[in-house]
Parts: C-alpha cells; structure tokens; sequence
C-alpha cells in the first residue's frame, strides 16, 4: 500500500472516530431523554404562550410557531412516558435540531434581543450536563454558527460582532462548568465505589466485593465448569495482637495480604473477608488443583511470614449444579475448622451441598 493510500485510510478512520465520538449514546439514556422531554415541553408552553399573547405576528409566522410549540409538547410528553422509545442518536442530535429552531424563530420575528437570545442556553446546558464533552463542544459550536447568522444579518456587523462574542463567551463558559462539574462528580462517584469494595486495611477487595464475585462466577461460568472458594485463617492470630499489640496485627496481615496476592494464579480472585480471614476464589478450578493452590499458599506463607502460620478450608462446585455461595461458604468455612481442629498450618476440604441436595466436589 502506497503512502498515499494509507494517508487516505488514515483520514478515513479518522473521520469514523471522530463520527462515533459525536455520535456515542450518553451516560444515562432514560435521565437524558427525560430532561430533554423537559426542555421542550416547557419550551414548547411557552412558546404557545408566547405567540397567542403577542399580536403583531405575520399570520404565516404565527402558524408557523404554533405547529413548532405543538410538535415540542407532543415530544415532551413522549420523552417522559417512553424514554426508551427516543434512539440514542436522537437524543445527541436534539439540542441541534432545538438550536436550529430558536434561531429560526429568532429570524422570523425579527428579535435580536438579549430575552431572545437565552432560549439558545437551554440546549447548552442540557449538551453540557448529558451529552459527552465532545457533543457538547459541537453544540457551543452550534450554537456560535447559528447566532452568527442571525446577527449579522439582521444588526449593523459591529454590533453583531461584540453581541456574538458576549454570546459563545457565556455558551461556552456555562458548557465547560457542567461537563467540569459533572467529570468531576463521575470520578468522586467511582473513587466511592472503589472504597465501598475495598478492605482499608490490605487493600484487597472486602467482603461485599467477594459475595458479588462468587455469585457472578456461578453465574457466569458454564455448566460444568467447576469453581473453587479457598477459606484462610492466621493461626493463633490473637497472640500477635496481644504480644506485639494491634499495629504487629495490622502490619501482620498487610504482609500476608501481600504473600497471597503474589501466590495466586493469574485471574484468581484475593479477598479479607474481616478480622484473620481471607478468601480465595478459582474459577475454572477443580478441587484437586485448588488443593494444590491451597498448599502452594499455606507453603509461602509459612517460608515468608517467620513462623505465622495460616489454616485452609478448600470447598469446590460446579456450575449449574444448584449451590449457592451461601453453601460454597459453608463447605469452606467447615473445611477450614476442620484444618484447626487438625492442628492448624493444614488444609483440609469438604463437600458442597447445592439446592438440588447433591454433594459437590471435595
């Protein structure tokens, strides 16, 4: 392929992207197409109102926004009671057609007013707190082509000029805050969902990020597919805290955080339930291979810890079988008092007991 054939193909995926970046749905469908619903509902009131009330309207104008008004009420109330019927396309596509109309509107009656020119903030501020920056961005742009047209050609041009440059100033000015704001929100929102799923302390996932990953695994893997949930408890964990007070604790179990999460298969799934205990959870891993992880970890913590030692319950299903994670738990947490009652830095296993009432793998 010559240079000028890829410099082609370059511009054209270029143009694709930058297509699909102002075409991309946003973030939230049902509250987008709901708040657009409200902006033209109200719009649409107002400007039947507005037009009935003002009589020197040309009567073709008139009629004219009188059908504009009814064809934005219909829309509001359609964006309200079916959200889901306005397409995502539509939806990045509605301040631009709103404002099109406005200044239309503007041009028939003649009105370069300052009351006039406001009804262009409306699609602005919806572009800015639901479209994605890009769209908004086009919107101001919009916006800025379409007042230009209006203004220079019904005001002297130096008079256009500074009304259009007060006009993009405070369109743009108003846009960027609430994509600013609203960039700034989805990061904070993000950064809570993040710490709701951690374990402060380890820095692992914690407990609600384990029960939502062993639903999802025996859920999601195929039928058959086996899945294994290792339980891990440091032995005689209160001497610790008790010789070398809570920190020799706290530090204890951010190393073993550590020793497990380095010991794991890749894609295996490392958690602190709470207090000395973890889990571990081996998708796609019979219990013969869990067994053996199990030991490969009580092995590293042993060699790496200076005699802290941790106990293991291994517990194994398989997908479709019935269990739930409230019975792969309970086999795990069987399992791991069974190694104590061993004499604890043991492994031990035990069945899994699904909703069909059939032993799973130990």
């Amino acid at each position: 392929m010559g240079l000028a054939a890829r410099e082609a193909r370059a511009r054209v995926n270029a143009l694709r992207s930058l297509a699909r970046g102002l075409l991309a749905p946003p973030h939230d469908h049902v509250v987008a197409a709901r708040a657009a619903g409200t902006f033209y509902l109200v719009g649409g009131v107002f400007i039947a109102v507005l037009s009935l009330t003002i009589s020197e309207y040309a009567r073709d104008v008139l009629a004219a926004e009188l059908t504009m008004a009814a064809a934005f009420i219909a829309f509001g109330v359609l964006a309200w009671a079916r959200p889901r019927a306005v397409p995502a396309w539509g939806l990045v596509l509605l301040p631009v057609v709103a404002v099109v109309l406005i200044v239309w509107m503007n041009h028939a009656t003649r009105d370069t007013s300052t009351g006039s020119q406001l009804f262009a903030l409306w699609p602005v501020l919806y572009a800015g707190m639901f479209l994605r920056a890009p769209q908004a961005a086009a919107v101001v742009v919009v916006v800025g082509a379409a007042e230009a047209w209006l203004l220079f050609t019904l005001m002297p041009a130096s008079k256009a000029v500074a009304d259009l440059a007060g006009i993009i100033v405070t369109m743009a000015i108003s846009c960027g805050l609430l994509v600013f704001l609203r960039a700034r929100e989805h990061t904070l929102r993000r950064a809570l969902a993040r710490q709701a799923m951690e374990d402060q302390l380890t820095g692992l996932p914690n407990r609600r990020a384990v029960d939502a990953a062993v639903d999802a695994a025996l859920e999601g893997q195929s039928p058959g597919v086996p899945v294994s949930l290792l339980t891990l408890d440091v032995d005689l964990f209160k001497g610790i805290n008790d010789t070398g007070g809570h920190h020799a604790g706290d530090e204890t179990l951010r190393r073993i955080a550590g020793v497990l999460d380095r010991n794991v298969r890749h894609g295996d799934f490392v958690a602190r339930l709470g207090g000395d205990e973890f889990v571990v959870l081996l998708r796609a891993c019979d219990a013969p291979a869990a067994r053996a992880v199990a030991e490969s970890l009580r092995t590293a913590v042993a060699g790496e810890m200076g005699g802290v030692t941790i106990s293991v319950g291994v517990a194994t299903t398989v997908a479709g079988d019935g269990a739930t994670a409230t019975d792969l738990f309970r086999a795990s947490d069987e399992a791991l008092y069974a190694s104590k009652q061993a004499g604890r830095n043991v492994v031990s296993g035990a069945p899994v007991v699904g909703r069909q009432g059939t032993p799973g793998e130990a």
